[in-house]
């Protein structure tokens, strides 16, 4: 999305696909209306702190459910030892969807990447950044009528 040189707001979409283990890329570009104005729908993408999010491996911490301390009885130089552990869950969701995002202004720039937003979603809601990134997302889906499921 970004405005032309007669202040004019334009949005294309670019399409990547590749097959694993080939270097050949092929890549197709589509005109996109969007269902508001597209002053509205760049306002939107502001409210959503498309600024300042940061990547999905900044906030890799943020994605922990918090656990216990535990007694552990352990065999270390074959000696068993017991000790206090902190016992974390982790999520981890290794196929799905990448998302790269690019963001200009004038004056503002950012770039960031998250890997199933949506689903990490599902197992912590509370994260602001996963919750941003996912009204990105629906932003796009529901302007745009792309990247519906």
């Amino acid at each position: 999305m970004f405005k032309d040189k007669s202040e004019k707001w334009k949005a294309e979409f670019y399409e990547y696909y590749a097959k694993v283990g080939l270097t050949e890329l092929r890549t197709e570009k589509r005109i996109l209306k969007s269902e508001n104005e597209m002053e509205f729908v760049f306002q939107n993408f502001i409210r959503s702190h498309i600024i300042y999010l940061p990547s999905l491996s900044k906030i890799k911490w943020k994605l922990v459910g918090r656990g216990n301390v535990e007694k552990v009885k352990r065999v270390i130089r074959g000696k068993e030892v017991e000790e206090y552990l902190l016992m974390n869950t982790r999520i981890e969701s290794l196929d799905g969807e990448v998302y790269k995002v690019q963001f200009r202004t004038s004056d503002k720039r950012n770039e960031f990447e998250y890997s199933n937003p949506e689903e990490y979603l599902k197992y912590y809601p509370e994260i602001d950044e996963l919750i941003y990134m996912c009204e990105i997302i629906d932003l796009i889906r529901n302007e745009f009528h792309i990247w519906k499921k």
